[in-house]
C-alpha cells in the first residue's frame, strides 16, 4: 500500500492552492490508508514553527476535505482529534487559525445527532482558555443544539455551566457569542411552564440583581409538565443564587418553586 504524497499539500501558500490539493489527498482516502495518512497530518499539525504555517494549514485543510468527501471512514478519527483542532483554532498564524475553524464547524455540521455525546468533552473542556477558542467553542453548542435538539436537551447539566462561564468572558465577541449558544441550548428543553421565563433567566446570569424579582414571577408557576434534567440544568442555577439572596423572601420564593416542581 503506497503513501499518500503530501509534498503538494504542504507546499501551498494561498487558499486558492491549498483546497485542490487538499481535495487530491481526501480522494485518495480508503479505509486501509485513514489511520496512516492522519498520523501524518497530525505530525504536520504538531509543528507549530512559523515555517511550518502552510504544513498545519495543509493539514487541516485535508481533514476536512476527507470530511466532505468519506465522512464514514473519517469521521472517526476527527472526532478523536477534534481537542487538537480546537487548540489549533488560537494558532497565532491566521491562515491556520481559518483552517481550524473551518473544520471544526464542518464536522459538528456533519456530524450525526447520536455522536452529540462524542464530541462534547471536548467543546466543553476549558482547554488553553484563549479568546478564540473560546468563541469556537461556544459556536459549536448553538450548531449542536439546532442540529440535534433531543440530544442536546440530555446534555444541558454539562453544557449550562460552561456557557455561563463563557457570557462573563474579557471579550465582548465571546460573550455575545455564548449569550446567544446559551439562548439555543435552552431552546432544547421543551417544558412549555418554563418557557417564557427563558430571557429573564438568561438575563440574570449576567445581571444577578435580577434574580430576586424573577424568582418572584416563577413562584407563581403552577408546574403541569413533568420536569426533566433538561429544565433542572435551567432552573438550578437561578435557584442556587435566589437561596444565597440574604432577603427571606426570595428564599421563600425559591423553595416555593422547588415544592411545586416536586410535586410532579
Amino acid at each position: 500500500m503506497s503513501s499518500i504524497d503530501l509534498s503538494k499539500l504542504t507546499a501551498a501558500e494561498t487558499t486558492e492552492a491549498r483546497e485542490p490539493a487538499a481535495a487530491d489527498v481526501a480522494k485518495q482516502v480508503t479505509a486501509a490508508n485513514v489511520e496512516a495518512l492522519m498520523t501524518k497530518l497530525k505530525a504536520e499539525l504538531a509543528d507549530k514553527g512559523k515555517k511550518a504555517t502552510n504544513n498545519r494549514a495543509g493539514a487541516l485543510c485535508a481533514m476536512r476535505k476527507m470530511m466532505e468527501t468519506a465522512a464514514a471512514i473519517s469521521e472517526p478519527y476527527l472526532v478523536a482529534d477534534l481537542p487538537l483542532i480546537l487548540e489549533a483554532s488560537s494558532d497565532k498564524m491566521k491562515p491556520v487559525s481559518i483552517e481550524a475553524d473551518g473544520l471544526a464547524k464542518g464536522l459538528v455540521n456533519a456530524l450525526s445527532a447520536q455522536g452529540v455525546r462524542a464530541v462534547l468533552p471536548a467543546i466543553l473542556a476549558d482547554g488553553d482558555g484563549k479568546s478564540q477558542t473560546n468563541l469556537l467553542r461556544a459556536e459549536l453548542l448553538s450548531i449542536l443544539a439546532k442540529k440535534a435538539p433531543a440530544q442536546m436537551s440530555r446534555c444541558l447539566t454539562d453544557a449550562v455551566p460552561v456557557l455561563s462561564g463563557l457570557m462573563w468572558d474579557v471579550k465582548a465577541q465571546v460573550k455575545e457569542a455564548a449569550t446567544k449558544a446559551i439562548t439555543d441550548v435552552f431552546a432544547c428543553d421543551t417544558n412549555t411552564d418554563i418557557k417564557e421565563f427563558v430571557p429573564e433567566v438568561i438575563t440574570c446570569i449576567l445581571k444577578p440583581e435580577h434574580v430576586p424579582e424573577t424568582v418572584h414571577k416563577l413562584a407563581g408557576v403552577v408546574f403541569v409538565q413533568e420536569v426533566f434534567g433538561s429544565s433542572l440544568a435551567l432552573m438550578a442555577p437561578l435557584l442556587k443564587r435566589g437561596l444565597d439572596e440574604p432577603v427571606t423572601a426570595t428564599k421563600r420564593n425559591c423553595a416555593r418553586i422547588i415544592e411545586n416542581m416536586a410535586k410532579l
